[in-house]
């Protein structure tokens, strides 16, 4: 029997903390950040097709203070 390849996942943030979400007519934004609120991440939910689910993940790491969730 073949062992399986030892690989390891590591994540872009060491999990999301705190959430936080906002609604535009269009869009629904989930923003996350870690628990330091020092690494953002955000999820766009598009509304605008009613038989259609569109999220997008920028996949990018925001380190910006606009994002500060309270």
């Amino acid at each position: 029997m073949e062992k399986p390849p030892n690989i390891q996942f590591f994540p872009i943030i060491n999990g999301l903390q705190k959430m936080a979400l906002y609604e535009t007519k269009a869009r629904l934004y989930l923003i996350g950040s870690n628990n330091t609120q020092t690494k953002f991440r955000v999820l766009k939910i598009d509304r605008t097709e009613p038989y259609e689910l569109s999220i997008t993940d920028d996949k990018v790491r925001n380190e910006h203070q606009a994002f500060l969730l309270n």
